[in-house]
């Protein structure tokens, strides 16, 4: 009689996890750079120059635009990344498993089309290519996200949401502080190299994604380089209350993000034309600083608190408490000393909440057969939430009596968020 002998397959996360999270971090800061700086600054200065008179509404415009790219993206980049053969088609992909390859499609075009930005063509040409610019983005984002749910064991996920969440803001304030510091077609230019280098150095040296990925969901049925649209294939027949705290968890985040985004939207016009302060540009910069020092000093700790506590929803209701401070005292304290306070107060609030966000997105996970897919669905929480932001922020200017009417509804969503997330049972 034959003993069966099971060989059980590690991931790099597992074996080398210091290394890998290091190598992820850079990869995900370079993805943050890419959206980062035209978002917080270089289109709203371009928007200045392209449409003077109507700057607002056309950046609205626009950001909406991009936001529905991304979003429309993420429906698909799921569905192909978990039945595609990229990863089969050849040696060189084969090395990395069934997300990076992927990324390693998107980043260049990403930073092509960050170059053609560069050149401020007309304002239909900037709609067209920072909605091309989205869609890369979520290759390389959702793809990325997965990379989390395949590699990192459940016990470490609160410290890859720190990762995550320090990560993110790093992205912004280099993104920022790079729009700030040098001329628009420069800042395009310099963001679109560092963003290439920083992501495609995932697959490479020490602590590099192989190909240990998700091994359960490969398929031999399909061809070399081919996508699997055959229904019956890795189907599984999942209740659909298995997907309650998925969709729970899916509209907290949406609420959140959509909180923050909207909040934030138009930073650099409440300090030039609300509080009026001299140098708005600068400002937002500083500003920018503020709220990355202390979501960086609050996500880097909490990650790793919440992986030994095994709670993760006290930190998100702690974070909407916090945001709901900050967005109340910008409704009603029109000084630049209340601005800084309100910056300390969202870096608190963002903080937690990234510290704890990706580990009840992989806890809330249904399926691991269509990893990807659900990922991908759950990043349009975020992408939809961008998308819509411009919107909310033009209308609660417009019919909520200006500043403070806008970031009191944003209070109101907080307190929405807080109550959400207190009925999610997959995580604690």
């Amino acid at each position: 009689m034959t003993a069966t002998v099971t060989t059980t397959v590690t991931t790099i996360a597992e074996r080398h996890p210091k290394a890998f999270f290091w190598k992820f971090a850079l990869a995900y800061i370079g993805t943050c750079l890419v959206w980062a700086g035209p978002s917080q600054l270089l289109l709203a200065n371009q928007m200045l120059a392209v449409r003077p008179g109507s700057h607002e509404g056309a950046l609205a415009l626009l950001m909406m635009c991009g936001g529905a790219s991304s979003v429309a993206t993420s429906l698909v980049v799921g569905f192909i990344s978990d039945r595609s053969r990229l990863s089969t088609a050849s040696a060189w992909a084969r090395r990395w498993g069934k997300r990076f390859p992927w990324i390693l499609v998107a980043v260049p075009l990403a930073s092509i089309g960050m170059l053609a930005m560069s050149a401020t063509p007309g304002y239909w040409a900037l709609v067209a290519l920072w909605c091309l610019v989205q869609c890369f983005v979520a290759f390389m984002t959702n793809n990325l996200l997965t990379i989390t749910a395949d590699v990192v064991p459940q016990k470490h996920f609160g410290v890859i949401s720190s990762v995550l969440g320090v990560t993110y803001v790093l992205g912004l304030v280099g993104g920022t502080a790079l729009a700030s510091l040098l001329p628009l077609n420069w800042a395009y230019i310099v963001i679109a190299g560092l963003a290439f280098g920083m992501v495609i150095q995932l697959g490479f040296g020490p602590g590099a994604i192989d190909a240990a990925a998700n091994q359960s969901t490969l398929d031999d049925q399909a061809e070399l380089g081919t996508v699997v649209f055959d229904p019956d294939a890795e189907l599984e027949r999942l209740p659909l209350n298995a997907y309650r705290n998925y969709a729970t968890v899916f509209l907290a985040r949406f609420v959140i993000h959509a909180t923050q985004y909207t909040a934030l939207f138009y930073l650099l016009y409440y300090l030039r034309d609300h509080i009026r302060v001299a140098d708005p540009d600068i400002w937002v910069l500083i500003l920018t600083v503020i709220f990355a020092v202390v979501t960086m000093a609050a996500a880097a700790g909490s990650g790793a608190l919440s992986d030994k506590l095994q709670r993760r929803k006290i930190f998100f209701v702690a974070a909407a408490v916090a945001m709901a401070a900050g967005t109340q005292l910008m409704a009603f304290v029109s000084t630049l000393k209340a601005a800084i306070i309100a910056a300390v107060l969202l870096g608190l609030s963002w903080g937690l909440f990234t510290s704890v966000e990706q580990a009840m997105i992989n806890e809330s996970l249904p399926s691991k057969v269509n990893r990807a897919r659900d990922v991908s669905i759950m990043t349009l929480a975020q992408g939809s939430a961008n998308m819509i932001a411009g919107l909310l922020a033009a209308a609660g200017l417009r019919y909520l009596g200006g500043y403070p009417g806008l970031y009191q509804a944003c209070t109101v969503a907080c307190v929405l968020a807080a109550l959400l997330v207190l009925t999610v049972r997959s995580s604690r």
